[in-house]
């Protein structure tokens, strides 16, 4: 009996372009790099044995781009282009900024794909989590992830009940912080003019070219996960 959960739903880009069917494949490697993500963030510990209940598994930003180096606008009627350091910073800023706007994407993704009901049915015509629960609990009393850390993040899975109810927390937990991230990227990209063509300002501030790249690879790993519903 082949799985068929990916003949069950529709996926679209962010943007809402591109709705498409899906094969197996796609579907679960979209699966198990979201996983991945999520894990990363939160910590195995944390999606294995916290509980969410009493306290947040970790404490996710609110403010974003902070430092005085990001807060640099150009042109600058005065000052030197950014220091290495100042630079360092700004991407770092950039970082925890993307990381929280790949985590809310990725935690949406699964939520959304585990939370149909085909794809429950379908799960269900299939045993249900049973084997994976009993591979993922095996591999976690036993640490064989250890010898294997790629796939660290399967742990996860050891309890798919108390996994579904942490993944609808980690939702809501990242959705405003999230959203907060992508004003402060629109406002960091406005300050440093990542739009501009003028040879002049890219001249003068040399960070610019730095950035927009910087900014370009991060958009890779944001754009990745879709929209999932339900096939008609």
């Amino acid at each position: 009996r082949h799985c068929q959960v990916h003949t069950k739903i529709m996926m679209s880009l962010q943007n809402g372009e591109d709705e498409q069917q899906v094969d197996g494949e796609m579907i679960a490697a979209l699966f198990n790099t979201a996983l991945d993500y999520m894990c990363h963030y939160f910590s195995l510990e944390a999606l294995t044995s916290g509980d969410w209940s009493q306290a947040s598994p970790r404490e996710v930003p609110s403010k974003f781009f902070q430092s005085e180096a990001s807060q640099r606008s150009i042109p600058r009627t005065q000052g030197e282009p950014l220091t290495n350091s100042e630079l360092d910073q700004v991407l770092k800023d950039i970082d925890q900024a993307t990381s929280v706007l790949v985590t809310q994407r990725a935690c949406n993704f699964l939520h959304q794909l585990l939370s149909l009901k085909a794809v429950q049915e379908e799960i269900e015509r299939q045993g249900g989590w049973v084997k994976v629960e009993s591979y993922a609990a095996y591999s976690h009393v036993h640490d064989l992830w250890k010898l294997c850390p790629e796939d660290e993040h399967l742990v996860a899975l050891c309890n798919f009940q108390e996994f579904y109810h942490k993944l609808g927390l980690a939702v809501e937990l990242v959705e405003q912080p999230a959203k907060d991230a992508e004003l402060g990227l629109d406002s960091l990209r406005n300050r440093f003019r990542v739009n501009t063509s003028s040879k002049n300002l890219h001249r003068r501030h040399p960070e610019i070219k730095r950035i927009v790249e910087y900014l370009q690879d991060q958009t890779v790993h944001m754009g990745i996960f879709p929209v999932v519903q339900e096939a008609e």
